[in-house]
């Protein structure tokens, strides 16, 4: 069986989608965080770490 790893967009920790201890929806995505506070600190400013997210997926290996 496959386990599908998600990032958590605040701190960047690479997790088992199914280990998430939070996830949230935002403009129709869904995110998953390592940690409540993870999660929490994502709400106060989400453009910040979709942004911080999106610029790490496009960085070359």
């Amino acid at each position: 069986m496959e386990t599908t790893h998600v990032t958590d967009p605040v701190c960047g920790m690479t997790i088992p989608k199914s280990a998430a201890e939070a996830q949230s929806e935002y403009q129709g995505r869904t995110y998953y965080f390592c940690h409540i506070a993870c999660k929490t600190l994502f709400h106060g400013d989400p453009e910040k770490y979709v942004n911080r997210l999106n610029q790490t997926k496009e960085q070359p290996a």
